[in-house]
C-alpha cells in the first residue's frame, strides 16, 4: 500500500468518525431519557391539535318540570344542532368538575329588604358548591367595586357582613365588568352569579352592547331576583318586561333567571342552583362547516327521553371567529 492510499484510508476513517459521533451521541440521550422524547412529540402533538381541531364545547343542565336536575342521561339521549345541522358529538361526560364563579351583588337601594337575606343565601350557596371551586365577589351601586379577588368561598362571608343598601343601580355595567374579570379565571368552567332585584338605572352601557357581550361570553350567566320591584321608576309593565329581557340575557349562556317570590326563598334558591351547577353534562362537537366568516352560529340541544319533555339549558350559539385555527 503507497504512502497516499495510507493516508486516503485514515481520511475515510477519521471521516466517519466524526460524522458517527454526534449521531451516536444523540441516539445515547434518546435512549437514556425517553420522557424528553415522548415530551418533545407530545408537545407537536399538543400544538398540532390546538391549530387543527376546532372543538365547540357546551356545559348543559336538563331539568325537569318541577326545575329539578335530571341525572343519569347518556350520550345517546343528546342531539346537538348548528344552523338546524345535526353535529356528531365528539366528547360527552358527566362530572362534578370545579368552576370559576364570579358573584355579583346589588347594594343599590332597591335592596334595602333583600340584604340580610342575600348574606345567608351567599354562605348556602358556597357551603354547597364545590369544595374546588375558586370565587371572587363584586359589588355595585352606581359602578362595580370589586371587594374579593380569586379566593376561596368563605373568605367572600366577612366582606358581605357590613354591606349597606344606597344608591342606583348600574347592573349592566357590574355584569360587563365581571365578564372582563372571569377573562383572568383559572377554571375551564366559568359562572356568572348575579343577586339584584332591582331595574338598571345608571349604567353606561345598553342592553344591546351587554348582549353581544353575552353572546361572544365563554360562561354560563344566572341572575337572582325579585318578583316586585321595589323601586318608583318601573312599574308592573316595565318590571314585567325587564324581567323577560334579563332571563333572555341569561339564555344566551345556557344560564337562567329566578324571579323568587318572597326574600326568605333567596336561600333556598341559591342552594338549589349549586346542587345543579355539580349535576350539568359537558360535551363537545367539531363543526361540520369549518369556514370562518365571523358569523354568529345558532347552536340547538335536544334531549330525547320517551313521553318526557325536560327543560335543557345551553349556551345558543357563538360567534365562529372564536374558534380556535
Amino acid at each position: 500500500m503507497t504512502r497516499n492510499q495510507i493516508a486516503l484510508v485514515w481520511i475515510r476513517m477519521v471521516g466517519f468518525f466524526l460524522v458517527s459521533l454526534p449521531l451516536a451521541f444523540a441516539q445515547s440521550r434518546a435512549d437514556a431519557s425517553p420522557l424528553a422524547s415522548v415530551q418533545t412529540q407530545k408537545k407537536i402533538d399538543d400544538s398540532a391539535i390546538r391549530f387543527t381541531t376546532s372543538l365547540v364545547n357546551l356545559d348543559i343542565s336538563v331539568l325537569d318540570r318541577q326545575r329539578n336536575p335530571m341525572t343519569g342521561l347518556a350520550k345517546e339521549h343528546f342531539e346537538v344542532y348548528e344552523d338546524g345541522i345535526c353535529q356528531t358529538i365528539e366528547l360527552f361526560a358527566v362530572r362534578d368538575a370545579p368552576a370559576s364563579i364570579g358573584v355579583i351583588l346589588d347594594c343599590s337601594s332597591s335592596m334595602q329588604r333583600h340584604l340580610n337575606q342575600a348574606r345567608a343565601a351567599l354562605r348556602a350557596f358556597i357551603e354547597n358548591s364545590h369544595p374546588q371551586d375558586e370565587f371572587f365577589l363584586m359589588t355595585f351601586r352606581e359602578k362595580p367595586e370589586l371587594l374579593a379577588d380569586w379566593t376561596q368561598g368563605e373568605n367572600l362571608i366577612a366582606p358581605v357582613a357590613t354591606l349597606r343598601a344606597e344608591g342606583e343601580t348600574g347592573l349592566y355595567d357590574a355584569i360587563a365588568s365581571g365578564l372582563e374579570k372571569l377573562a383572568d379565571a383559572r377554571q375551564a368552567r366559568r359562572v356568572l352569579l348575579v343577586l339584584s332585584d332591582g331595574v338598571d338605572t345608571k349604567s353606561r352601557l345598553g342592553y344591546s352592547a351587554l348582549s353581544k357581550l353575552m353572546k361572544e361570553a365563554e360562561c354560563q350567566l344566572y341572575l337572582i331576583g325579585s318578583e316586585h320591584y321595589s323601586g318608583s321608576n318601573c312599574a308592573r309593565l316595565c318590571w314585567f318586561q325587564t324581567q323577560n329581557s334579563l332571563q333572555d340575557l341569561a339564555r344566551l349562556t345556557g344560564g337562567e333567571a329566578f324571579f323568587i317570590a318572597a326574600p326568605h326563598q333567596l336561600e333556598a334558591a341559591l342552594t338549589q342552583l349549586a346542587v345543579f351547577l355539580r349535576q350539568q353534562y359537558s360535551l363537545a362537537y367539531v363543526p361540520t362547516d369549518p369556514t370562518r366568516k365571523g358569523k354568529w352560529r345558532k347552536i340547538g340541544v335536544k334531549v330525547n327521553l320517551d313521553g318526557k319533555k325536560p327543560i335543557v339549558l345551553s349556551r345558543r350559539g357563538y360567534f365562529d371567529h372564536d374558534l380556535p385555527h
